[in-house]
């Protein structure tokens, strides 16, 4: 234990006191203070970035523990300096120090903590960086296939799945699944487990038999380690089978009018609620008094 001496003043009179206390040694100076990383997909690595540790204190300083602390401790690597280790003042020493996120996407935050002798708070150097976990989709979504008449033919449909995030993924499977599911083959896949890093896909055609008029219950059903959707099921709009025109309104009423006036006009949405393509040939007016009344606005003209 060290003494130091100082003097209070009060009025004319000098009083003497004897302070006791620790004479700690001066802090250690981190450059940078804090280590920002930059957005990295799991299974990656960032860096690394190098940390200084300098001595400004004016006495030797000693550094007895260097440990990656806080809630993703495990998702930083470093190099650190054997320890304990001193420093006299004006020295720098420096280490580094690397972001290897793992698991699911979002922020993680760490400390470089160092103990220094005599000190009793520990000096803790902030990391922060972003894991961009991998993501499984399918384009197009939904996957439309089909509308046509039964018994024409249905062209395939080429399907991609890709990994939109970053690290890597490994697909197990790619199968159609669902009620329908033996209406459909997928041609053109590759061998399975299929690897894929970030922004990297594969192709095949989707194929599709129908027996009956309708629509079809399936999905494109990907099984991968995807921490997140390690089951995807991406919808399918199947459906084969004759148009039918339909109208929004059943009937229209206009009420009573006197002769030569003319009344407002009404919406009418002409829409096909069938299973292949509707061509529409022209849009008349038939009827008992046909000349009473006035298409206007036709939007688009049929062909």
């Amino acid at each position: 234990m060290m003494k130091r001496s100082v003097a209070l003043v009060t009025g004319a009179f000098l009083l003497p006191l004897l302070l006791a206390g620790v004479a700690h040694a001066g802090p250690i100076t981190p450059s940078p203070a804090s280590v920002p990383f930059a957005d990295t997909g799991t299974g990656a690595c960032d860096g690394p970035k190098t940390i200084d540790l300098q001595n400004k204190s004016g006495a030797a300083v000693s550094i007895t523990d260097i440990q990656l602390t806080g809630a993703d401790a495990g998702q930083f690597n470093m190099n650190p300096p054997g320890v304990p280790i001193t420093l006299v003042d004006g020295v720098t020493i420096s280490m580094d120090v690397s972001f290897c996120p793992t698991g699911a996407s979002g922020p993680r935050s760490a400390n470089v903590s160092l103990t220094i002798k005599g000190q009793m708070a520990v000096t803790d150097i902030p990391l922060s960086g972003k894991a961009i976990g991998p993501k499984i989709t399918v384009t197009p979504n939904p996957v439309v296939i089909g509308g046509v008449k039964l018994g024409a033919n249905v062209a395939p449909v080429s399907v991609t799945v890709s990994n939109s995030g970053g690290g890597s993924i490994k697909v197990t499977s790619v199968t159609p699944s669902g009620g329908d599911a033996a209406k459909f083959t997928f041609t053109g896949l590759p061998a399975f487990p299929q690897t894929l890093g970030p922004s990297a896909n594969f192709k095949f055609n989707m194929n599709y038999a129908p027996v009956a008029k309708g629509p079809a219950a399936v999905t494109v059903h990907v099984v991968s380690d995807d921490p997140v959707t390690p089951i995807l099921d991406a919808p399918v709009q199947a459906y084969v089978g004759d148009p039918k025109v339909s109208l929004s309104l059943a009937n229209l009423l206009f009420g009573n009018i006197n002769v030569g006036l003319t009344t407002d006009s009404q919406d009418v949405d002409i829409s096909n609620t069938g299973y292949s393509d509707l061509t529409v040939s022209g849009v008349t007016l038939a009827g008992n008094n046909p000349g009473d009344f006035k298409l206007v606005n036709v939007n688009p003209a049929p062909p």
